[in-house]
């Protein structure tokens, strides 16, 4: 299976440190199934080129390894210090947003 998303960031502040992206897709019991990590755009828009109030569009695919089983799945999105794991806080002071479910059925 794949799930294709386009992740839509606008930044309050000019970022201060090279963040990645994490798509992240997590089952009910909160195990992460799975998940896409990368710098915005492929590597072409570094968010410390990013001006406040720029909205970023980046396209993400997530490859599920094996079919997942039935129940309701968060997909999760953030940013992330790739030298120290540290997440960038949302505007509500959480480390990611959920930006939808998966429902998988029988």
């Amino acid at each position: 299976m794949l799930l294709l998303h386009r992740l839509g960031i606008a930044t309050l502040s000019a970022p201060a440190l090279h963040a990645r992206v994490f798509v992240h897709v997590v089952a009910p019991d909160g195990q992460l199934v799975a998940q896409n990590d990368g710098d915005p755009i492929n590597g072409l828009a570094p968010n410390f080129t990013w001006s406040p109030g720029a909205i970023i569009t980046d396209p993400r695919a997530v490859l599920f390894q094996a079919p997942l089983p039935e129940g309701s799945y968060e997909v999760r999105v953030g940013l992330y210090d790739p030298n120290t794991g540290e997440r960038v806080l949302t505007s509500s002071r959480a480390d990611y947003a959920v930006v939808g479910h998966i429902v998988v059925v029988p």
